[in-house]
This record gives C-alpha cells, structure tokens and sequence, in this order.
C-alpha cells in the first residue's frame, strides 16, 4: 500500500502535509490490535510506501 501526495490548494505555506492511519491487524478476532502512525510528506509528487495486505488463500 501507498500513500501519494499530489499536492494542495493551501493559500499559506503551513509546511509538510500530516497523514494519519489507523491500521487494525486480525479484525474481530480475540488477537486484534490496532496500531496508529503518523507520518508527513514534505514534497508534492512524493509517495510512502506504508505496507501490505496478504489475505490468506488469495492469489
């Protein structure tokens, strides 16, 4: 998974863009948890690579 910043409409210059995720791990499951990142992208154009998904017997 990726996250992209293509750019904003901001009259000010405030400075890097903030994302914030919530990621959840075993949904429902007694083992669930969950995880909260915060990550900033400087640059318009730039792209984070967050993660990945496997999903058991998918192919």
């Amino acid at each position: 998974m990726k996250i992209n910043y293509f750019g904003d409409r901001r009259q000010t210059a405030i400075g890097p863009v903030t994302v914030q995720m919530r990621l959840t791990t075993d949904f429902g499951l007694p083992s669930q948890k969950e995880q909260r990142i915060t990550v900033r992208l400087v640059d318009p154009k730039e792209t984070l690579d967050i993660g990945s998904i496997e999903i058991p017997g998918a192919k």
